[in-house]
């Protein structure tokens, strides 16, 4: 039930792994075992044959593309090459660049002219400082990319349909310097009114510039589609689905994103509902349902190490800290290194040839509380090694790696699955005996050499993967529990992964049952659309495009909750969060407001962080918010996790006014000594003096006897406050004249808004 992997659409991102990250593009993505394009030493010999008799010629490829874009003049070095994919279609690969400059990548179709693909890359100087909100909105930078699509893609643009997503990105913005930012487009191919989201263009622009810096484009001409006529109707799907999806009660804890340490507040957990089979997907024509959950094995939990040696750097002979005390006396009670190794080497026997090459004493970054000795042994000869992590509090062994660079002698595998799991549940019992009976029967998949030629019907497999969940009153919790991968050459395990916390679990008791809770999951209704037949057992060799294409009904995971509240029914994100606070706030007392533009824009940039229903927008707005929405502009935003929700905000019970603070004091925005008041409304004197810092321009701010102001503000106001004032004025963020200075009253929230608005659109 890991949330890695498990977004909105699996199949869409195919095509969406260009769409939403920057990268440079090359011949359309492989599928495992599926044949790569040509090699660079058959390129070498056969390329010119080819490209000679390319239907479009090299200055003719060159003139498709400087018909899209604008090749720089300083990007003088240009290098051509041909290449043939996976199906034999030609591709003229065309590479401007020049040192320090930036380059320009594009791919033209040999046979048709059209561009299918384009990547440009500038580079980015201190002279071309990047700061704010970018001059393209979200729709302008969008018909921009529509307008590239018309001109690259004439004979595919009407099948091709914006895949508008749930909730439109959000650009990262920062009031000081930035870096690029780009809005990413999907347009995906439609077959008979319906989706085939393999195969779409994907195109990425440029927001301050306008220039597209992306453009991918994928199409199979040999697909063959079935006739949507006669589909089940999708009360039948989800009935399919009810039956299939294996929703069922679970523990469930929010994944982490980064190192976490033990003062910290740890990721929530909660007692909810779950499908076992998330990627479920019902042939529409048939009805038969198709599991590709069930045949992938990740040999390990989503876990990694981080903290180094923390015994030798608690051996200083200075006076301690209460903090470096409190660590000395927490190491005192783990086992030490030699007793650790001991418990290693009682359970698991080193193999010959093996020598020690390291040991260290580590932490799980996503349970802090766990304190691991990792040791690892080389092989004499470099023909292999050996890790073996060891709990530093109970002496239990938490993970093996046996790796040996070398094939197996026997020609074929010894074991079978049956023989396999033997060997594993042995392991297992010497490994974890005291927690087998909290372990749930395993999740048994087949591996393969993907190294081995395609045998059709004659695969054998090379090993077995054997996956057991944690059990906890009785229910099941997928963050923990034990993983087994058994070589059934070698006939010997190979790697064994263990997570188990101790964590404070709620009480085994739900408020809805699972019915409701499959009502829940489908209540957004399954999406219909064309999608290549999963692989539900993996094997070497097999091709990705010579599966067949089907007619799917599926859950739509860009509606359909993560997981359900088992105690409220509440449809929650894979990060616990109530599918409602993940979408831009709608508050209902904006309508016609001077602020509701730049309210709603900075909500949406996760800049204010109220949620409606209501904003209050003439309610004085207190320095607290001031602050974190200020911060929050200059580049700080908390994780997805819960840690860093407002609290009641008394002393202590706010953490995201205290991470913002913090930030403000490290960064230059409050001066360590200043007063600041959260509770206290905030003045336009204190909004002046904190956005010119949050420039970066308070030191140029306080030069006296620079700044001109008029004699009314300059008869109350201290001259290092007179720069910001000025600067501020400059800005557009208050007025000062005589009559009237402007600078001692109180904002609202809808006149903080809109002045932090004005200082992200500052250019």
């Amino acid at each position: 039930m890991s949330p890695r992997g498990k977004g909105r659409w699996v199949r869409l991102a195919v095509g969406l792994v260009f769409a939403w990250t920057t990268c440079i593009f090359y011949p359309a993505p492989v599928a495992a075992g599926e044949a790569g394009p040509p090699p660079p030493a058959r390129l070498a010999q056969e390329g010119q044959m080819a490209a000679s008799q390319a239907r479009i010629k090299l200055e003719q490829a060159i003139a498709a593309v400087k018909k899209l874009v604008d090749v720089p003049a300083e990007l003088s070095e240009f290098t051509p090459s041909y290449s043939e994919d996976e199906r034999g279609r030609g591709f003229w690969e065309l590479h401007w660049e020049a040192s320090g400059q930036g380059s320009l990548h594009a791919r033209v179709n040999a046979t048709s002219g059209e561009v299918w693909g384009l990547y440009h890359w500038t580079m980015e100087t201190p002279a071309t400082p990047r700061r704010g909100l970018p001059k393209l909105d979200y729709e302008e930078a969008k018909a921009k990319a529509e307008a590239f699509l018309k001109q690259a893609l004439p004979n595919y643009a009407g099948q091709l349909k914006f895949w508008q997503p749930e909730e439109r990105p959000v650009p990262y913005l920062s009031l000081r310097n930035r870096g690029q930012v780009t809005y990413s487009y999907a347009f995906v191919r439609q077959v008979n009114g319906l989706p085939f989201p393999e195969n779409q263009a994907n195109i990425e622009v440029d927001a301050d510039t306008g220039k597209i810096r992306n453009f991918n484009f994928n199409w199979d001409e040999r697909a063959q589609f079935p006739n949507p006529g006669g589909a089940i109707s999708r009360e039948k799907a989800a009935a399919l689905w009810q039956a299939n999806a294996g929703v069922e009660l679970i523990y469930y804890r929010a994944p982490t994103f980064g190192p976490l340490t033990e003062s910290e507040e740890q990721p929530p957990l909660k007692l909810v509902y779950a499908p076992g089979q998330r990627q479920l997907l019902v042939d529409a024509l048939s009805g038969e349902v198709l599991k590709p959950e069930e045949g992938y094995f990740f040999p390990e939990f989503d876990f990694a190490a981080g903290g180094g040696d923390m015994r030798s750097a608690l051996q200083s002979p200075a006076a301690l800290t209460p903090a470096e005390e409190k660590a000395v006396g927490e190491m005192e009670k783990l086992l030490s290194k030699e007793e650790a190794l001991a418990k290693a080497r009682e359970k698991i026997e080193i193999p010959e040839g093996f020598e020690p090459s390291g040991a260290s004493l580590q932490r799980n970054w996503r349970y802090p509380a766990q304190k691991f000795w990792h040791f690892s042994w080389r092989h004499k000869e470099d023909r292999g090694y050996l890790n073996i992590n060891v709990d530093a509090q109970n002496g239990l062994i938490i993970g093996y790696q046996y790796n040996l660079f070398q094939p197996p002698k026997e020609e074929r595998p010894g074991l079978d699955e049956k023989a396999g799991r033997a060997m594993a549940e042995a392991f297992l019992e010497k490994m974890v005996g005291q927690y087998r009976s909290s372990l749930r029967e395993p999740k048994v998949v087949p591996t393969y050499d993907y190294a081995a030629p395609y045998r059709p019907g004659k695969e054998q497999p090379s090993g077995y993967g054997f996956e057991y969940t944690r059990l906890v009153n009785g229910l099941p919790f997928p963050n923990n529990g034990v993983k087994v991968l058994v070589d059934a050459y070698r006939a010997q395990v190979t790697s064994y992964n263990c997570e188990w916390w101790d964590l404070a679990f709620p009480p085994p008791k739900a408020s809805i049952d699972r019915a409701a809770a499959e009502r829940a999951f489908l209540a957004a209704g399954l999406t219909l659309a064309y999608e290549r037949e999963p692989v539900t057992r993996p094997l070497p060799g097999q091709r990705f495009e010579d599966r067949p294409v089907r007619l799917v009904y599926r859950l739509d995971e860009a509606k359909a909750p993560y997981v359900v509240d088992a105690l409220t029914g509440e449809g929650l994100d894979a990060n616990l969060r109530p599918l409602a606070a993940k979408r831009r706030p709608a508050f209902n007392d904006l309508a016609g407001h001077p602020a509701r533009q730049a309210v709603e824009t900075l909500a949406a940039a996760e800049i204010i962080t109220a949620t409606g229903p209501a904003f209050a927008p003439d309610r004085p707005l207190d320095q607290r918010d001031f602050l974190v929405w200020l911060v929050r502009a200059s580049g700080w935003r908390p994780d997805p996790t819960p840690k860093y929700a407002r609290g009641d905000s008394q002393e202590g019970q706010d953490p995201e006014f205290r991470a913002a603070l913090e930030y403000a004091l490290n960064n230059g925005i409050l001066r360590r000594g200043e007063a600041y008041a959260p509770q206290d409304p905030v003045t336009r004197q204190t909004m002046a003096v904190l956005s010119v810092r949050a420039l970066g321009w308070g030191e140029v701010a306080e030069l006296t006897d620079v700044w001109q102001v008029p004699a009314a503000v300059a008869a109350k106001v201290a001259p290092e406050k007179q720069g910001y004032l000025a600067l501020a004025a400059k800005l557009g963020l208050l007025e000062l004249t005589a009559k009237d200075p402007g600078f001692a009253g109180t904002l609202t929230r809808g006149e903080g808004a809109v002045a932090l608005y004005r200082l992200l659109s500052f250019r």
